[in-house]
């Protein structure tokens, strides 16, 4: 569905934007609680108690903390609060949307030493929204006792594209930090200001230097009260941001493939089509601002320097051939339709009481199991009738740039057959940009809610490659710099303490709710 607002509705939506105290502290809380709720599914996978379970299970508990998290916050003055990203787990090739009920026949495997696993979830507080992902190694020293095995850095490709990933969404924080420069930083005022065109190359260099690709669905965005991003069922008409699309980087590649073809004959066309392709991105033409709230969200491929197209698949069962069924759910408020079975109509107005624009399992909105199967029988009308759009499972496939001959319409077809699952490391971190005119210090404030190496510290890895990038090697440095040098104070919203009773969700979940500082 796409947000068409009235002026009078932009209004009030810029009204319910601005960084006043009690957004931020909105804001701070979200980030707080979905902070924690990253330590607490780290600890579970890193835990030898909890070696056995699934990563539905592991999914399902940290669904669990957030659902009591969020509703011992805030208790006044809020329309609605919870969770704005189910806590999805992949593992190994799986790209997205893993996060499996507990009736379901797929429930991902078990996790173990060495596994490289992807975690995202999301918290709101009024629809203030706080998202974050991070890729690991999973860390048994047990497991690896038991088995002889010494620890070693994860190498090749796949830590290539877990540095790049890591580098790229730092540099970019530092840049979009950079817009509440007020000192004339030299990163500012030497290349001008912090514009969408500027990001896109910033995190394209990263990719380039450490041979891996930006993986499509990858974007770096503004956030907005209710409008985060968190499901690709709300289409924001004023949507401000750097997006990967999975559509246009395959034809950037068609084009590059036929002005390759092309060039020892009609030199001047090929030379057209590579400028053109330098030109500014359709969306790109925008420049960040004080006052503004961002999300980072990148994705890159372990493609080891190969170039190609990558493009989701929903994954399939192999015993079945079907697809795995999908769990996470987000409701289209633009389709209206007369439903006819009773469970389906029940169904619908559960959710609807239940959340607005963000995804949910069906789990979210049953109170007893009985009610959860009524859900399950009621589903299939719901979906068929795209009342609710569901999130697929999906693996990305990696297709070779030579599988594509000449670039021409039929080559696209046969390519798209020839792809291979391609490990994917993501990261995700939401951003606060308080102008100095706002902060009590004086200087600009970069809060950042969510990520960071405290909450998350990084998995050993090791790369033949390096940045040598001038540009991003000086970002890096941005935050280490004083801030009367920058205008700009760095901070980093951490994690509540993991106390025993919270770890203990494993095991047995406390009756009560939980109290998050």
């Amino acid at each position: 569905m796409e947000l068409e607002l009235t002026s009078r509705q932009r209004q009030l939506v810029d009204e319910r934007n601005e960084l006043v105290d009690s957004t931020l502290q909105k804001y701070r809380l979200a980030g707080q609680i979905a902070q924690t709720g990253l330590a607490y599914v780290l600890a579970l996978l890193k835990s030898p108690k909890h070696a056995d379970k699934t990563v539905g299970e592991i999914c399902r508990l940290g669904d669990l903390f957030l659902h009591r998290a969020t509703a011992s916050a805030f208790k006044k003055n809020v329309e609605e609060k919870g969770i704005a990203l189910p806590v999805q787990i992949e593992k190994g090739t799986f790209a997205s949307g893993v996060a499996p009920e507990e009736n379901d026949s797929f429930q991902a495997g078990t996790i173990y030493d060495e596994d490289l696993v992807k975690i995202t979830l999301g918290v709101h507080i009024d629809g203030y929204t706080a998202q974050v992902s991070r890729t690991i190694t999973v860390v048994r020293p047990d497991e690896r006792e038991a088995a002889g095995k010494a620890q070693e850095p994860l190498e090749g490709p796949e830590a290539d594209a877990l540095i790049a990933a890591y580098l790229a969404t730092e540099a970019v924080l530092a840049l979009l930090s950079l817009s509440l420069n007020t000192n004339n930083h030299p990163l500012i005022a030497e290349t001008g200001p912090v514009t969408g065109t500027r990001i896109r190359k910033l995190v394209e260099t990263v990719a380039s230097e450490f041979r891996t690709q930006v993986a499509p669905g990858s974007r770096v965005r503004r956030v907005r009260r209710f409008l985060a991003g968190q499901s690709d069922a709300v289409r924001e008409s004023d949507l401000k941001g750097v997006i990967w699309d999975e559509e246009l980087e395959e034809d950037r590649l068609l084009d590059e493939v036929k002005a390759a073809y092309n060039r020892a004959t009609k030199p001047e066309q090929s030379q057209d089509q590579a400028e053109d392709w330098e030109e500014v991105r359709p969306g790109d033409d925008f420049e960040v601002v004080p006052g503004e709230v961002w999300l980072v969200d990148i994705r890159m491929a372990a493609t080891g320097g190969e170039k190609g197209v990558l493009k989701y698949r929903t994954v399939l069962d192999s015993t079945t051939a079907t697809a795995y069924k999908p769990s996470i759910y987000a409701r289209d408020y633009t389709v209206s339709y007369g439903l006819k079975l009773k469970a389906s109509k029940n169904l619908l107005s559960k959710a609807d009481n239940f959340t607005s624009v963000y995804p949910f399992k069906l789990s979210y909105l049953a109170d007893d199991d009985n009610e959860l199967k009524s859900h399950r029988l009621g589903l299939n009308e719901v979906v068929q009738h795209h009342l609710f759009v569901p999130q697929p499972i999906e693996a990305i496939d990696f297709i070779p740039i030579d599988a594509y001959q000449h670039g021409s319409v039929s080559a696209k077809k046969a390519a798209s057959r020839s792809g291979q699952p391609v490990v994917v490391a993501r990261e995700m971190t939401t951003v606060v940009l308080i102008p100095a005119s706002q902060s009590q210090s004086g200087f600009g404030e970069s809060i950042r809610l969510t990520g960071g190496n405290k909450v998350a510290p990084p998995s050993w890895l090791h790369s033949k490659y390096e940045v040598h990038n001038d540009e991003v090697l000086a970002l890096l440095k941005v935050p280490k710099e004083p801030k009367i040098s920058t205008g700009i104070s760095f901070q980093v919203v951490q994690a509540s303490k993991l106390t025993d009773d919270i770890l203990s969700f494993g095991e047995t979940a406390p009756a009560g709710g939980m109290e998050i500082d």
